[in-house]
């Protein structure tokens, strides 16, 4: 089976509000194919191989040779700034040279929006929930508007920004990725490559 990747940017920052709450939208480019070691935005102005995230070009950079083809590319959507509008909600750090693991995993918080709870546990982000210590349980996961999200990630189809009750765009998008993937089996590994803040 091909390695699945998801390179993520959120640069030039797109902020929204939803009632008191604050999100920003972002891009995320999916592909599969060949294990990628790093991705940066191109320097020199160039192609980037044919990759392009945002509307930004990618330097690719593979480990094992071989290559990766497109899949898809979705809007993603994130919480932001604190509702108190000091300070910010936790989000995965950027690392364009090593990637966060991905596991498909069952999340209760996710049962509550699509009844099987499927989604992506992100590994490695250094995040400790508050009180306890333990690993913070980030996610990539479909969300019907940003009050969903604490430090987690949801993809959607490109220009479906309408915060309502649905989560339609967000659940197609994650769909498209468990496919991409193999089919949910739990347990089964991605790679999540974040560009910038």
């Amino acid at each position: 089976m091909s390695n699945v990747s998801l390179i993520m940017t959120r640069t030039p920052l797109s902020e929204f509000k939803y009632g008191k709450m604050s999100g920003r939208w972002g891009s995320m480019l999916v592909v599969s194919g060949a294990k990628i070691s790093s991705v940066a935005v191109s320097q020199n102005g160039g192609s980037g191989g044919g990759y392009e995230v945002g509307g930004k070009s990618l330097d690719i950079q593979i480990a094992d040779g071989g290559a990766v083809e497109t899949v898809a590319e979705f809007d993603t959507m994130e919480r932001f700034r604190a509702d108190t509008g000091r300070g910010f909600y936790m989000q995965v750090r950027p690392r364009p040279a090593q990637p966060y693991m991905l596991t498909m995993y069952r999340a209760p918080l996710v049962a509550k929006l699509n009844s099987s709870g499927n989604c992506l546990l992100v590994h490695g982000h250094g995040y400790k929930q508050q009180g306890s210590g333990d690993d913070a349980g980030i996610l990539v996961h479909e969300a019907p508007n940003v009050s969903w999200l604490i430090g987690c990630i949801s993809p959607r189809e490109k220009n479906h920004h309408e915060q309502n009750s649905t989560p339609g765009p967000s659940r197609s998008a994650m769909e498209a990725i468990f496919d991409a993937m193999g089919g949910f089996s739990p347990g089964r590994k991605a790679d999540l490559f974040v560009l910038d803040w």
